[in-house]
């Protein structure tokens, strides 16, 4: 029973299954697509920013 703690029958030698290579490079691209993504945006922000100037608060 696995609620106890026994594992016996057809089940007990699994093990849980590995990450392949695959799934840990599909990760790693989709974290650099992000971060190139918001390199973009962030350029295109700061350049927005220094076009409209100053705020002018007051």
């Amino acid at each position: 029973n696995r609620v106890r703690g026994e594992s016996t029958g057809q089940f007990a030698e699994l093990a849980p299954a590995a990450r392949t290579m695959s799934a840990q490079a599909t990760a790693e691209d989709h974290q650099d697509e992000l971060d190139g993504k918001r390199a973009e945006r962030r350029g295109a922000a700061e350049k927005a920013a220094e076009l409209s100037g100053p705020a002018n608060l007051r």
